[in-house]
């Protein structure tokens, strides 16, 4: 869970600097949620940093709000899901590889 929160700050780590904040969306809860607000918290401190904002989602609403906000360009710039593979084919989303974050 750690790690995973780890590898979305490496992500952000490699996107360019801008004014506008990064939204990352999730549906983290608990321990998970604690971890990535961890991370997120230290990344944010850091000066001269694009800072990022996450917003918890709940599971069981996440599809609507994707599906609602996308369309409109109001969707995040980053999403966490177990659907995520789903969203790729549906062209909703793309999947960062190493190709594009170098």
């Amino acid at each position: 869970r750690i790690a995973l929160a780890l590898a979305i700050a490496v992500l952000v780590v490699a996107a360019p600097a801008r004014a506008a904040p990064l939204s990352i969306w999730h549906a983290y809860r608990g321990e998970e949620k604690r971890a990535l607000d961890q991370v997120l918290e230290a990344w944010n401190r850091q000066p001269g940093v694009t800072p990022v904002r996450a917003l918890a989602v709940p599971h069981d609403a996440f599809a609507s709000k994707l599906a609602a906000a996308v369309p409109r360009g109001a969707g995040p710039d980053l999403l966490i899901d177990s659907m995520t593979g789903y969203w790729n084919d549906a062209g909703i989303s793309q999947q960062l590889g190493h190709e594009e974050v170098d």
